[in-house]
């Protein structure tokens, strides 16, 4: 493209930098920012969510967290999503009172979260050992005009078995059929397995 003089522009870059993300080569596709940087073309958010994301699954937090700032300067404000990535990346690594912090400031910001922030938020919960704090959280979801889905009822009714709760797993499950939420295999499998732990 470039020899025949086409320009780059910042959707081009963005499927390299996605296609460099996939293989888990995100410092390559760091160096692509820093080209576009080179060429004028300004990285969007796609740009900086992309390698977010990557990031953090490889457990690169502190790297994905540098983002942050470095997307500000450059005029890119952080959407719902970029909080997601990094609320995810911080809950998955052990890092709750920073994921709580960042849900907090998404709010703050006036970005309403949206039932991936939440699903995010209670599986950390329960990975941090907040059962009670999670409950509250599913609790209140529906004041906040959010319906809990297959995914939220996954996380809770896994998180109560994990904690011991499964009389709780039991009822949540019958509540989720009454509330015309059809439980996939995996939440059976959950329940079941819950059972075969307090044996």
């Amino acid at each position: 493209m470039v020899s025949k003089g086409c320009m780059l522009d910042v959707y081009s870059y963005n499927i390299l930098i996605n296609g460099h993300c996939r293989p888990k080569r995100a410092d390559e596709a760091q160096m692509l920012v820093k080209e576009m940087c080179d060429m004028e073309v300004v990285p969007d958010i796609v740009t900086y969510n992309t390698l977010m994301d990557d990031f953090c699954k490889m457990g690169r937090i502190q790297d994905a967290q540098n983002l942050f700032p470095q997307m500000q300067a450059c005029g890119q404000l952080p959407n719902v999503q970029t909080y997601n990535i990094l609320m995810d990346g911080l809950c998955k690594n052990q890092e709750l009172p920073m994921a709580l912090k960042l849900f907090q400031e998404m709010v703050d910001n006036k970005l309403d979260p949206n039932m991936v922030s939440y699903n995010i938020l209670i599986e950390g919960l329960f990975i941090g050992g907040k059962v009670e704090y999670a409950r509250d959280i599913f609790s209140g979801l529906s004041s906040k005009g959010l319906l809990p889905n297959v995914r939220t009822y996954n996380i809770m009714i896994s998180g109560f078995c994990s904690s011991g709760l499964t009389t709780e797993a039991e009822m949540l499950l019958q509540e989720m059929k009454d509330k015309g939420c059809s439980p996939d295999g995996c939440i059976y499998n959950t329940i079941i397995r819950g059972f075969l732990q307090q044996q």
